[in-house]
């Protein structure tokens, strides 16, 4: 199990980092943007790859970035 992880991490990163590469050559970059590495669970990777494939125009930072403005606007923003 743990190189099938060592394989999705693999997987995780080559597309983030060729996602953003073309985002950066095709948008310019607004924001500094920094690497950073995650784990994830096996049902987590499931979902981020669906959410990739149904919205092919998003990169992978794309969606975690989201992820974390909304979580930031329910749980801390609003107190």
């Amino acid at each position: 199990m743990s190189k099938l992880k060592n394989v999705s991490t693999g997987i995780l990163n080559g597309l983030e980092e060729m996602n953003s590469v073309q985002e950066e050559k095709s948008k310019g970059v607004k924001e500094e943007k920094s690497k950073r590495s995650f784990m994830l669970t096996e049902s987590q990777i499931e979902k981020i790859y669906l959410l990739k494939a149904k919205y092919k125009e998003k990169d992978l930072s794309t969606f975690v970035g989201e992820a974390i403005e909304e979580y930031y606007e329910k749980h801390i923003s609003n107190k």
